[in-house]
């Protein structure tokens, strides 16, 4: 709702959805029955103050994350959690040439609105109630973003800042030493395999040293642990996933799937008779024919 000028006062109704962290208890099936349930949505508002400076705009958020248990054992493993959040942004001008862009955030399990944060929930002991030893709670995560940018002239620009996004882990999560040892522990027992060749149909990977070998691994807090040799990573095909949902983003999956399809073909990734069979599109994203379209058609955007 305008108020005057650029400055105004907006409420809405956002989808809900949530991710959770199940840490060292992932793999128990009394997890296996214990399903989310998002039956209200999530409601945000926004007020925002305009000025020929710039603007100042507070936002906040409320959630309500629930999830059912329905197993018939012993346990009740099912809650409801409040999640909320408060953003305070600015945009500032300072002088005609550059933009002072100011953002920080602070809440609980409102991971789901922030591209680098994707978990809202975790797990914590609860030993003193026998029918829930474990219940979920909503992650508290803040994010401070600070940037200036400089317009040199209308065709150039430069920006420089900095950005943050932490959540804290689950408290149930496997601790970095423990993870640690484990790739650590398969990195001594698998370094010296030497069974097997290089890809020989790429030029560049049969002239890979193929001793090279190297474990890496993200959590969903974005810490990382590895051994091995780690700088010298294989991209090769891994990218097309990423391409793909950048494509899927930019024009839509269904235009997309229109002329790429998504079905296996059964042959070779390079197979040219996977092409002939298939006039009207590219069989799947994955073989080399989709994967060429998929990126002609993000670049051509």
């Amino acid at each position: 709702m305008p108020i005057q000028g650029d400055s105004r006062v907006t409420i809405a109704l956002e989808r809900p959805g949530a991710s959770a962290d199940q840490g060292i208890y992932a793999d128990r099936i009394e997890l296996q029955g214990v399903k989310p349930k998002f039956d209200l949505p999530d409601l945000s508002w926004e007020a925002r103050l305009g000025r020929k400076w710039g603007y100042v705009e507070l936002a906040c958020i409320f959630r309500r994350i629930k999830w059912v248990d329905t197993n018939s054992d012993k346990f009740d493993l099912g809650r409801t959690v409040l999640g909320w959040g408060l953003n305070l942004s600015s945009n500032l001008r300072f002088g005609e040439k550059n933009v002072g862009r100011f953002q920080v955030v602070y809440g609980e399990g409102i991971e789901k609105y922030m591209n680098d944060a994707p978990v809202d929930v975790g797990i914590k002991h609860n030993f003193g109630d026998p029918a829930r030893p474990i219940k979920g709670v909503p992650l508290p995560v803040v994010g401070i973003v600070a940037f200036l940018d400089h317009t040199w002239n209308e065709h150039f620009s430069t920006a420089a800042g900095y950005s943050l996004a932490q959540v804290r882990r689950s408290p149930v999560a496997p601790r970095t030493e423990q993870v640690q040892a484990v790739i650590n522990e398969a990195y001594e027992m698998f370094k010296n395999e030497a069974s097997g060749k290089n890809a020989d149909y790429i030029h560049y990977l049969a002239q890979v040293d193929p001793k090279m070998f190297g474990i890496s691994v993200v959590s969903t807090d974005n810490q990382n642990v590895s051994t091995g040799e780690i700088k010298y990573p294989s991209r090769s095909s891994r990218f097309r996933r990423y391409t793909l949902a950048l494509a899927m983003e930019e024009l839509g999956a269904a235009k997309i799937f229109e002329k790429i399809g998504c079905e296996p073909t059964g042959r070779p990734f390079n197979s040219p008779t996977a092409v002939v069979d298939i006039p009207t599109h590219t069989g799947n994203p994955f073989v080399n024919a989709g994967a060429i379209d998929r990126r002609l058609r993000t670049a051509a955007r």
